[in-house]
């Protein structure tokens, strides 16, 4: 019997979405002097949450491995870099950021198929949600 497989970027996101968004927002008040409201807002994470981080009250899971792992450690840097420039990011960026500096091969089979015309279904197809 074939299973419904989970593709990469669908295990990276369940296990180190939240993770990810308290460690760019840890970035962005670090390196480039953002308040923490204003690094909350950005990394869609709450103010009390990264307050709690930043003085080492709270341990959120997966933190630390994230910013023990180098490939993590920039897809952060880069990620708090470009909301800093004011760019508009998603997850689903960081997660194909992740794959091409880890140098994952293999076509991602969870949202990142391309078009013929180079769109992403992601934000043109089946999962694209309003904003």
């Amino acid at each position: 019997m074939v299973q419904l497989e989970k593709s990469f970027c669908e295990e990276f996101m369940a296990r180190y979405a939240m993770g990810m968004r308290l460690a760019i927002a840890i970035e962005l008040v670090r390196r480039y002097g953002y308040s923490q409201l204003q690094a909350a807002r950005l990394a869609g994470v709450s103010q009390p949450l990264l307050n709690y981080v930043l003085n080492n009250r709270r341990k959120p899971r997966h933190l630390y491995r994230i910013l023990s792992d180098k490939y993590c450690r920039e897809v952060v840097a880069k990620a708090a870099e470009l909301l800093a420039s004011n760019k508009r990011i998603d997850m689903c960026m960081l997660c194909e950021l992740y794959r091409r500096i880890a140098n994952i091969p293999g076509p991602c089979r969870h949202s990142h198929y391309r078009g013929h015309d180079g769109t992403s279904f992601y934000r043109n197809g089946f999962y694209q949600t309003s904003r």
